[in-house]
């Protein structure tokens, strides 16, 4: 994605420096490029955000449906969130009454 902006934004700085156009006088193709480089920007901060919350699941030991909906699983109304998932190698299950 990053590529793709990266080499969107080139193709279009050296095509204005070459042709000397002002950004009213972009063609169709220049158009479709710097809105192709907006569309993938917004996509790869999306996907950023994902891994980043991901990442936050995976190091808690949670789904993410454990984590959007831990107050409504049975399973997890008396478990305190503190110790992530009961599921998770290491927990402190046995100490939980």
């Amino acid at each position: 994605m990053l590529s793709g902006i990266s080499l969107g934004i080139k193709y279009l700085v050296l095509n204005i420096k070459e042709h000397e156009m002002k950004f009213s006088k972009m063609t169709l193709l220049e158009g479709y490029i710097g809105f192709s480089c907006l569309v993938l920007l917004g996509l790869t901060v999306f996907v950023i955000i994902l891994l980043i919350f991901h990442t936050l699941l995976a190091s808690k030991g949670l789904t993410s449906w454990e984590f959007i909906s831990w107050r409504n699983i049975t399973y997890l109304k008396l478990w305190p969130r503190k110790y992530g998932s009961p599921f998770t190698e290491g927990s402190t299950s046995g100490n939980l009454k």
